[in-house]
């Protein structure tokens, strides 16, 4: 699901996820595209993020792992 909504939102298929991908690193991704992905990626999960739980996030990796401990909250 995760990479699916990068590809929706950055509009592209040609991004090789790994655990130690920058996501600063991704074609086309900017602040406003990052608010969307989050924003797609509560709606997709059913979840909610704070704030502060994405600012520093820097890897696919801690993406990954933010989300499977919002959805084991949940």
């Amino acid at each position: 699901k995760i990479e699916k909504v990068f590809s929706e939102v950055l509009q592209t298929k040609n991004i090789n996820f790994h655990n130690d991908i920058d996501l600063a690193s991704l074609p086309g991704l900017n602040s406003m595209k990052f608010v969307k992905i989050i924003l797609e990626l509560e709606k997709a999960f059913g979840i909610k993020f704070e704030p502060r739980q994405v600012v520093g996030l820097k890897r696919y990796s801690d993406l990954a792992q933010l989300l499977e401990e919002k959805t084991k909250k949940n």
